[in-house]
Formats: C-alpha cells, sequence, structure tokens
C-alpha cells in the first residue's frame, strides 16, 4: 500500500487515510471516535463499498426487523451496494475499519440488500481489497450473508419515493414535486417513509447529497464548486453547512489537489 497515492483526512470524529490504486477505487483506512452509545443512519449513494472490521473487544450492531439489535462481533465484512440505508448501533469507543470503495458495475445479485459476513479470515478478504476487485466480488457472492438493511415492512409508498429520489437526488427538483408523483397524502408519505427507513424524506436526500459529494470530490479531480452544482445546489453557505453536519468535515479536505501538496 506504501507505493500508492495517498492523503490524510483529519476531521473532527475521525482520520481517514486514503489510498489511490486506480480511477475506479479508493480503499480507506479510518480511526474513527464514538462519543457515546448511539444509532445512526447511514446512507450511501450512487458507489458500493465493502468494509472490513476487527471488532475485538469493540460491540457494534444493526437494528433488526424485531426491533431487537443484531451484534456484530470479530472480523466482520460489511458490503453496501448502491443507495443502501442501515442503522447502525454503536458503543462509545474508537473502532478501526478499511473500506473499498468503487463505482463500477457490479453482478445484479450483489445490488439491493445491505449485507454483512461474520468470521471472516481478515487477512484474505484485506488482501481481496487491496489486490483485485473481480476477486472480491466474486468473494462476497460466495459468501453465507445476513442482512442489515434498514427495511422493516414492504410498502410500494416508500419504497417508490426512495427510488424516486435515488433517480433525482442530482437535480434541483423539489421534494414536494417528487412527493406529487406519488397517489398518496405528502404527510402520510413521510410517515411512512420515516417509518420503513428510520429517516425522513428530507434528511434521507439531504444525506444522500453530502455522502454523493464526499465521494464524487474523492474521485473526481473537480472544484467544490462544481461538485456543489453536481448534486443540485447553488447555496456555497448552504452545502458547507450540509457537509459538515452529515460528513463532520469540510468539502475541501476530501479534494484530491490535496495530493499535489503532499508530493
Amino acid at each position: 500500500m506504501s507505493s500508492k497515492k495517498s492523503f490524510i483526512i483529519n476531521a473532527k470524529t475521525y482520520t481517514n487515510e486514503v489510498f489511490i490504486p486506480n480511477e475506479n477505487s479508493r480503499i480507506v483506512f479510518r480511526q474513527h471516535k464514538i462519543s457515546e452509545d448511539k444509532r445512526e443512519i447511514d446512507v450511501h449513494g450512487d458507489y458500493w463499498s465493502l468494509g472490513l472490521f476487527n471488532l475485538k473487544g469493540y460491540e457494534a450492531g444493526f437494528a433488526a426487523p424485531n426491533c431487537r439489535p443484531e451484534v456484530l462481533c470479530g472480523a466482520v465484512a460489511i458490503f453496501l451496494p448502491r443507495f443502501s440505508i442501515v442503522e447502525w448501533i454503536l458503543k462509545k469507543g474508537d473502532i478501526r475499519w478499511v473500506y473499498f470503495l468503487s463505482k463500477l458495475p457490479i453482478p445484479d445479485s450483489l445490488n439491493g440488500e445491505p449485507r454483512a459476513i461474520k468470521n471472516v479470515n481478515f487477512q484474505e478478504v484485506f488482501n481481496l481489497i487491496t489486490e483485485s476487485t473481480e476477486d472480491l466480488l466474486k468473494w462476497t457472492l460466495d459468501q453465507d450473508c445476513i442482512p442489515i438493511g434498514r427495511d422493516f415492512f414492504h410498502h410500494i409508498v416508500p419504497e417508490r419515493l426512495k427510488q424516486i429520489i435515488d433517480e433525482q437526488f442530482r437535480s434541483q427538483t423539489s421534494l414536494t414535486k417528487m412527493l406529487q408523483e406519488l397517489d398518496y397524502s405528502h404527510s402520510m408519505s413521510s410517515r411512512l417513509f420515516k417509518k420503513k427507513y428510520g429517516i425522513s424524506p428530507s434528511d434521507y436526500r439531504n444525506q444522500l447529497r453530502m455522502k454523493q459529494a464526499s465521494i464524487d470530490l474523492l474521485f473526481n479531480n473537480q472544484t467544490v464548486e462544481a461538485t456543489q452544482m453536481s448534486i443540485g445546489i447553488n447555496d456555497p453557505s448552504y452545502f458547507y453547512k450540509s457537509f459538515k453536519r452529515y460528513i463532520n468535515g469540510t468539502p475541501s479536505q476530501f479534494r484530491l489537489p490535496q495530493l499535489e501538496k503532499q508530493t
């Protein structure tokens, strides 16, 4: 890994060391300080990731449909396809992990459901992360997985609304206009969405935009202003404040041109 280009992101509650093996992928080593026990809704944008955790000495879990948390321990891999929503249950403490990010296509069978893979061989999966995307995806397909998505019941209205937001989150289309595409009242649609996903439609779109902006900055050699405009936001001040709220860092910390300063 030392031969790859890299840069450091020192944010308020975490540190990322980002490696750039090629134009299509990023490998991130993350150290995160959790200040208190909490539940946290995690939204994934238009990219996929596989994270590798060694949870020895640290307790984490996810919200399950039976309303009781499922606990993860030991060496665990987490696969998150595009537009995933997971509700994490985190304990106070320090947690470290490595994750692989990519915008490359994945097999249809891996799309849709976020999943956890327990009792993995940490070194084996780490080697796959650093050496071969194709072999990493094949390995993921071959594993017995636990579904971890924040998806507690089936209802066409919140599912359709999420699909609309996922398809249009980069546009300046208002959420009100998106809601008008449904044959339900705005208030009922919003309540069903929050009941299913644990987050309001507005908060989901905002978090989705900021997560996507952070990834776009890691992948695309473009300005903060261009990134802001690409997710449908015209106001730089609003973008900066929203980015800090959801990402806990600043847009400039994620910009690829940092490499020029460190080489």
